[in-house]
């Protein structure tokens, strides 16, 4: 009886002596690589400045991680658009979408706003005076006054 006893507490002082051997060496590891962790980061950026993501990438992806909609356009067709907007961008293109594809062109074509002029004219004076109602109330980074206005103003 006294055997069996000093062998379970043979396998208890093992596997607590091991435990405690993981736990040093998962701490040791942790001290070492946080020291060294911010001399890394630095030498990844370069100049150790930190840009942030632009506002339309940003709710561009938080509306696709959130949206259950299916894309309008099939890889293909917004490849050949994407492809344009890569090589030219940004410009003053007249990119939008109107529907759930928006935040994909805003956020594809950053920095580019399409001219007020013809924006204007083509969207708010032309298509609109069939199509009433269907582009007033989408906010188009363009000759907006202020941001959250409707695209084209009421007369």
């Amino acid at each position: 009886m006294k055997a069996k006893l000093q062998g379970v507490a043979g396998h208890r002082l093992l596997l607590v002596t091991a435990l405690a051997a993981f736990l040093l060496l998962f701490s040791a590891r942790t001290l070492f690589s946080s020291s060294r962790g911010p001399g890394a980061a630095s030498r990844l950026s370069g100049d150790g400045s930190c840009s942030k993501l632009p506002a339309p990438v940003a709710e561009a992806l938080v509306h696709y991680a959130t949206s259950n909609v299916t894309p309008q356009q099939t890889a293909a067709e917004i490849g050949v658009s994407l492809r344009v907007l890569q090589r030219r961008s940004p410009c003053n293109f007249l990119v939008f979408g109107l529907g759930h594809d928006s935040p994909m062109w805003a956020a594809l074509n950053h920095g580019g706003r399409p001219g007020d002029r013809f924006s204007k004219a083509f969207l708010c004076d032309a298509y609109l005076t069939e199509q009433v109602g269907r582009i007033r109330h989408f906010v188009i980074p363009s000759h907006r006054e202020k941001p959250g206005t409707p695209f084209c103003p009421q007369n």
